[in-house]
């Protein structure tokens, strides 16, 4: 170790810092070499002198061995990482593409409510709407017209208290709204 590195594992802090990192010149066979045998269970280390010889004699095969796994290790991150990028493409894909039939079937109830013959249709209209986009206060504010059209006014107001206003707390910024509000007054 002391050859390869320069560093004596005999002073502090007294360990045997990765050979690579000290000396990148040194091969990963050289290194792997040196690990083996540093290792502090005699269990991981050599199990005879000949298995190490082995390992010296045929360094460039033991080597080859390395670079051959990191290529495939290189290979497989930069699979794994695609078929990650492929994954995150299909899935945002497939939710715009949810998200877009969602706003084609959103607007087709609106245009539904707008052609119905009676306030019940339209009505039933408008909830499907707001069924598919409750965060979106259109649909409610088109109720709460629907009932003043069919001069449900009482059914309006409290459309408006009970719904409207307690669903959007910051619908009073709404233009849409606010207008609303004066055609009420």
């Amino acid at each position: 170790h002391y050859l390869i590195t320069g560093k004596d594992p005999n002073k502090p802090p007294f360990h045997f810092a990765p050979v690579r990192k000290l000396n990148p010149k040194a091969s990963r066979a050289i290194e792997k070499i040196l690990k083996t045998c540093l290792q502090p269970s005699p269990d991981k280390r050599y199990g005879s002198v000949s298995l190490l010889l082995e390992d010296l004699t045929h360094i460039d095969r033991l080597e080859k061995d390395i670079r051959g796994r990191l290529r495939w290790q290189r290979v497989l991150a930069g699979a794994l990482g695609a078929a990650v990028v492929v994954t995150a493409l299909i899935v945002y894909t497939m939710n715009r593409d949810a998200r877009d039939r969602q706003i084609r079937e959103y607007d087709e109830y609106f245009i539904q409510a707008g052609e119905a013959e009676n306030f019940e249709e339209s009505a039933s209209c408008l909830n499907q709407a707001i069924a598919l986009n409750p965060d979106n206060p259109e649909a409610y504010l088109e109720m709460a017209r629907l009932y003043g059209r069919y001069g449900r006014y009482e059914e309006e107001l409290r459309y408006i208290q009970e719904e409207i206003t307690v669903r959007f707390p910051d619908i009073y910024e709404n233009e849409e709204f606010l207008e609303l509000i004066e055609e009420l007054e």
